[in-house]
């Protein structure tokens, strides 16, 4: 039997749009991903649909939810973004939305950013240019090309 390639191989594959090396690594992580889902969401059966989603297709095309109950201490990121819970961290996403019940303590990286009455957001928000500076956000490269909002 061949020898397998390393994780870093994996996400290098996986990010070039290597559907198999995305699989690996999904199956690799499935555990952490659940996990991660319900500490986000607060709920069993949203992180089981959660799980499911990101299992489906890459998590940089994933809608991510943080649901009312969830609680995030770090980078949140995805395609579209909605907020229901506490984050304390950078928000990352084309598409962002703070709802009511939201509080969010760290700067939103965005293309489109809503914020619901009620919300609670302490932090900036940064606009991105397109999405190739939201992914050096991701990826926490310099340069990135945001504009205050």
């Amino acid at each position: 039997m061949g020898k397998e390639p390393l994780d870093d191989d994996l996400v290098q594959k996986a990010a070039a749009g290597c559907e198999s090396a995305f699989k690996a690594l999904l199956v690799a992580s499935y555990d952490n991903i659940y996990r991660m889902a319900w500490r986000w969401v607060g709920s069993r059966a949203e992180a089981e649909a959660g799980r499911r989603t990101c299992h489906k297709r890459p998590q940089r095309l994933c809608e991510i939810v943080v649901g009312e109950k969830g609680k995030v201490t770090g980078m949140v990121a995805g395609q579209q973004v909605v907020i229901r819970g506490t984050v304390s961290g950078v928000v990352c996403g084309k598409s962002v939305a703070l709802q009511a019940s939201s509080q969010v303590d760290g700067d939103v990286h965005h293309m489109s950013f809503a914020i619901e009455q009620g919300a609670q957001f302490e932090g900036r928000s940064r606009r991105a240019k397109g999405e190739p500076d939201l992914l050096a956000v991701v990826e926490q490269r310099p340069g990135a090309q945001t504009a205050s909002a």
